[in-house]
């Protein structure tokens, strides 16, 4: 039997695949769970319209993606914060911070996911924050001085 799969569904499919299940499966567990919608002759043709859709959003978000890791390739972050004599934040640049400033003076929106730390900056320095987004990665550079 051949299913729509309106949602991902693990080991057997992504969003809006058309797949081909045994008989049981489909009615025992993807119908009940709504994780499958049968294939007919009543709605093929609006199946066929909905994954026609969801290939042009897909489209539209990588390269929305593409133009985002673009813009990162020239962006520089300053911190100005208070720190020790040591060279030690009295606070922490966190992922938080980071998405933050991307949106105030870049006006770039990304995820907090995205962006790949270890943990927060504590130290000044120049730092390299690696952001990842749909299997694109880019580097930024974050400056922190001290106030």
């Amino acid at each position: 039997m051949q299913v729509f799969l309106p949602e991902k569904v693990d080991k057997l499919g992504e969003k809006g695949e058309i797949v081909k299940v045994s008989d049981g499966y489909a009615r025992n567990f993807l119908f009940p769970k709504k994780l499958a919608e049968a294939i007919t002759k009543n709605n093929k043709e609006r199946i066929l319209k909905l994954q026609n859709e969801l290939k042009q959003a897909k489209i539209k978000q990588s390269t929305e993606t593409e133009e985002v890791i673009s813009k990162l390739a020239f962006v520089k972050l300053m911190f100005v914060e208070k720190a020790s004599k040591e060279n030690k934040l009295f606070g922490a640049i966190s992922v938080k911070d980071i998405v933050k400033a991307l949106k105030e003076k870049a006006n770039i929106k990304i995820p907090e996911s995205a962006i790949k730390m270890e943990k927060p900056f504590k130290e000044i320095g120049e730092y390299q924050v690696k952001i990842e987004m749909a299997n694109k990665t880019a580097d930024i550079l974050v400056n922190i001085k001290a106030a």
